[in-house]
Formats: structure tokens, C-alpha cells, sequence
């Protein structure tokens, strides 16, 4: 476990590299790109990272970051920390844990330190997550449940890291891109009220919300019954999936954050979707939203409609959402806030 910032500022060549490969291993695993589609994106890439947020400076004098802390036996269970220089006591509360994509089998913690780096500029604690990733590694025992397990675990671990520099937090928003979102979403709507720093607010982009064959018209059936199985931990198949067979609908509601909302366990929610997405495409905006709507719950929808998978042609759209997502952290992170609601309920 390191604290020296001047280690974290390494070549972003090293990023542009894995967000490539996470990019290239999604593109694989779903079968809905060519090679020639991949290696386009491999031109633009350093430019869409840019744009889509992914980079951001971070010098001793913007804080203290902490790299690798374990919270938990495996390698992959660490902890990429970010303090401010100051923190201001009604943001001492409250944190945001980042979660990075790359198809449940891809990418690492680094992969988010821009979006932890500018949320602990505007004064909150920030952390990047390392989690449980399907392979070969993790074939026994990998399980969507499981990564659930390992995000309440790094909760704890956030919790009891902050408190040790003073900040002793009592709340967290989740956020994270693709693969990252689901999980972000999933843990939000499962478990997050109950987590060991309770989730307050959710901030997805390009996440996943249902695994439902036809949520998925990109992708081959069976790819789609292989995901759902790796996930549960089931054999469920094509043909029980089509039949909505009842252990069918269980799988696939155990993984699909849009079947919790309908459960009651929706937190207030800031997502993004782009309209030119290949990967995870309109039907999974449609159905979280329609779960949203129903449910009561406060939601935004920041659309990118000329923006792929990196959400990187829409700068409009890129800096409403960065506006919303500050926005959010106020309303639901701050302790200011929760005075004024409280004064606001006694009117």
C-alpha cells in the first residue's frame, strides 16, 4: 500500500492500453463489433478517453491518493484511494466508490482513477475498485453474487480507511461504466440500503440493466443464456429462457438491476446512454426507465444520441452529466443537505 501521488501519475498510454483491451475483450465476448470496427476505436481511443472523462491530472497538491489497500484475501481485492487536500465537514460524510467495466472479465481499479481524481478535487473521498473477474482463474467460484459479496466488503474497508483520516463517512454513491454500471446498479438496488456504508445514490453509464433475451437484440441467444449462467452459477438455457420457465426468471431477475427496482429497492439514480451504442443498446434504457418511472424513485436519463459504448460524441451531454452527478453529491451526500430536507419535512 502506497501513498505517493507522483507513482499514480504514470503514463496514460497505460490506460489508453487497457481500456483498449477491455474494449477489444467486450467487443469479443458479445460478437457484435468486426475486427475492423475494434481497430477503429484503437485510432480514437486516446481522443474518446478525453472526452469521455476517463483522464484527469491529479499532483500532491490535490490530496493524498493510497494505492492498492486490501479488503479482502485475493489479489484482485484492492482499494485505490482518494483524499482531498481539505475536507470540508459537510462532505466528510460521504464518498463515491468507481467501478470499471470491461465485459465482467476485463479491466482493472486504474481504469476509473479520472472520474476519483475529479470527484476528490470537488472535495469528496473517492475510491476505485478491484473485483472478482470471470476466467479461468475464477471459474469455481465466480458468481455475480460473489462481486456483491467483495463490494460490501470494500465498503467496509472504505469506511474504516476514511475514519482513520478523518473522515468518518456514513453514506456512499456507487458509480460506474458498462460491466462497472451493472454492478454499481445491481448492489445499489439489492443491496445498498442495507450495505455497510448505505448507498444513497447510484450513477451508472452505459450499464446493463436486464438480462432478458430480447433486452439483448445484438447479441446471439445463447451468448446471452452463457452470461446469464456464468452469473448464477446455473445451466440456464435458450429454450428455458424463451419458455420463461420459473428458474429461468429467477436467474435472470438475480442479476438484472431493472427487476429489483420493481422490488422496492431503487435509489435515487443518475444515468447515461448512448444512442449509437453497440454493446449495450436502447432496450436496456427503455427498461430501466420504465422500472424507474413506476417505482417514484428520483431519476435522470442523460442521453448521448450521436455516442457509442464511450459516450465520447456528445460534449453537450458530457458536461450535463457531470453537472447532475455533483448535483446529486450535494443533495445526497452532503450533510447540508440532510438538514435541509429535514427542515423542509417540518414545514
Amino acid at each position: 500500500m502506497k501513498t505517493n501521488a507522483s507513482k499514480q501519475t504514470s503514463p496514460r498510454r497505460r490506460l489508453v492500453r487497457r481500456l483498449l483491451i477491455a474494449s477489444t475483450v467486450g467487443c469479443v465476448l458479445l460478437g457484435v463489433v468486426g475486427i475492423g470496427v475494434v481497430a477503429a476505436v484503437g485510432v480514437g481511443i486516446r481522443s474518446a478517453l478525453e472526452k469521455s472523462g476517463y483522464l484527469e491530472d491529479w499532483t500532491d497538491a490535490d490530496g493524498v491518493f493510497v494505492d492498492g489497500v486490501p479488503y479482502g484475501p485475493n489479489d484482485w481485492n484492492k482499494l485505490d484511494l482518494y483524499f482531498p487536500k481539505e475536507i470540508a465537514p459537510e462532505r466528510s460524510r460521504g464518498a463515491v466508490l468507481f467501478i470499471h467495466g470491461g465485459a465482467w472479465n476485463a479491466g482493472k481499479r486504474q481504469d476509473m482513477a479520472g472520474f476519483a481524481r475529479r470527484t476528490a478535487k470537488r472535495g469528496y473521498v473517492a475510491a476505485s475498485l478491484g473485483y472478482m473477474l470471470a476466467g479461468d482463474k475464477t471459474k469455481d467460484v465466480y458468481s455475480m453474487n460473489a462481486v456483491m459479496d467483495e463490494i460490501d466488503a470494500a465498503l467496509k474497508t472504505l469506511k474504516e480507511e476514511a475514519t482513520k483520516r478523518g473522515a468518518p463517512l456514513e453514506k456512499v454513491a456507487l458509480s460506474g461504466d458498462s460491466a462497472g454500471g451493472h454492478i454499481a446498479t445491481l448492489h445499489a438496488y439489492s443491496r445498498g440500503k442495507n450495505a455497510p456504508l448505505p448507498v444513497v445514490f447510484v450513477a451508472p453509464r452505459v450499464g446493463p440493466s436486464d438480462f432478458h433475451g430480447e433486452t439483448w437484440p445484438n447479441l446471439d441467444p445463447g451468448a446471452v443464456a452463457g452470461l446469464v449462467s456464468a452469473m448464477t452459477r446455473t445451466e440456464t438455457t435458450v429454450d428455458a429462457m424463451k419458455a420463461k420457465t420459473p428458474e429461468a426468471e429467477a436467474a435472470i431477475a438475480s442479476v438484472s438491476p431493472a427487476s429489483f427496482v420493481e422490488k422496492g429497492g431503487a435509489v435515487p439514480t443518475l444515468a447515461a446512454f448512448g444512442g449509437e451504442d453497440a454493446l449495450v443498446p436502447t432496450p436496456h434504457r427503455e427498461r430501466l426507465v420504465a422500472a424507474l418511472e413506476k417505482s417514484g424513485v428520483p431519476f435522470d436519463v442523460v442521453d448521448f444520441p450521436n455516442s457509442g459504448h464511450m459516450l465520447a460524441s456528445d460534449p453537450e451531454a458530457t458536461e450535463r452529466r457531470r453537472e447532475l452527478f455533483f448535483e446529486y453529491a450535494e443533495r445526497y451526500l452532503n450533510v447540508a443537505s440532510e438538514t435541509t430536507e429535514a427542515e423542509d419535512a417540518a414545514e
